[in-house]
């Protein structure tokens, strides 16, 4: 059995942001809640799958799929110029199996500050991952890796449809360290993202 590891302080500081934001004025605030999901590739490899087919696949530090929510804010003006954006999102890939399975999890809390124009919007901010894990089970059991929560960077650039949507292409840079080793890998990626705020 493997326990999570408790959040940082600067977990819990970008948690305990996202409530006071959630909470303030909303005379003072515009706040929207933010649904989005994204696909990314890249970084460096973590395992390599073979199947009895003889086929394989790999399974990079950097994808593959994520799913997120969380809200955006009115900052520095009240005209929507300036948003931040925190979300809470799971990021995975999987190689599966009929007799086992291998599993890529962690859990990024973003904040990113946006600047609007009429048909996009730019943005930059911090990506931190949390309990990053290689998580295996039947036929490759015993091949687990625990990595440190990881600090990173995001970049950001979407296109607006309709009122609410966006859809774009972002830019993440970020270091994983494996927990006993202190190996170190590069989980960077690059991806594209669509989402809604309502």
């Amino acid at each position: 059995m493997r326990l999570r590891k408790k959040q940082t302080p600067l977990a819990m500081t970008l948690c305990s942001s996202l409530l006071l934001l959630a909470s303030t004025n909303s005379e003072a605030r515009d706040l929207q809640w933010v649904l989005q999901m994204g696909v990314d590739i890249g970084g460096d490899k973590i395992v390599d799958v073979y199947f009895d087919d003889g086929s394989n696949q790999t399974i990079n530090a950097g994808g593959l799929i994520q799913f997120g929510g969380g809200v955006l804010i009115d900052t520095l003006s009240a005209s929507s110029v300036y948003q931040t954006q925190l979300t809470i999102n799971w990021k995975f890939d999987s190689a599966q199996a009929s007799n086992g399975d291998v599993s890529w999890d962690r859990y990024p809390l973003e904040v990113i500050q946006f600047y609007n124009t009429d048909l996009i919007r730019i943005g930059a901010g911090l990506s931190y991952h949390l309990s990053p894990a290689v998580s295996t089970s039947g036929f490759a059991s015993g091949n687990d890796i625990d990595f440190d929560n990881a600090l990173g960077l995001v970049v950001e650039v979407d296109y607006k449809f309709g009122e609410k949507g966006y859809f774009g292409g972002r830019l993440t840079s970020i270091e994983y360290q494996e927990s006993t080793t202190g190996t170190t890998i590069d989980g960077s990626s690059i991806g594209l993202t669509l989402g809604a705020h309502f």
